[in-house]
């Protein structure tokens, strides 16, 4: 995982590894690695996790079959 809060002269060092392709940007469709579903998220102050909206970020297949979301 990368934290992407840290600048280095006008570019964020995220954008640099993932011009190296040494990262990539996650999202709300999540990136599964073998049956783990990874979703990117932008920094959330702790006081308002709970009360952050996840209606966005989409399901995997093999898990809304299961669990009919």
């Amino acid at each position: 995982m990368w934290k992407n809060h840290e600048s280095k002269q006008n570019s964020q060092w995220l954008d640099l590894c993932e011009e190296m392709e040494l990262a990539e940007r996650l999202e709300k469709t999540p990136r599964m690695v073998e049956d783990t579903a990874i979703y990117g998220i932008d920094s959330v102050p702790k006081s308002k996790i709970p009360l952050y909206d996840y209606s966005g970020f989409g399901v995997p297949v093999f898990l809304s079959e299961v669990f009919r979301f």
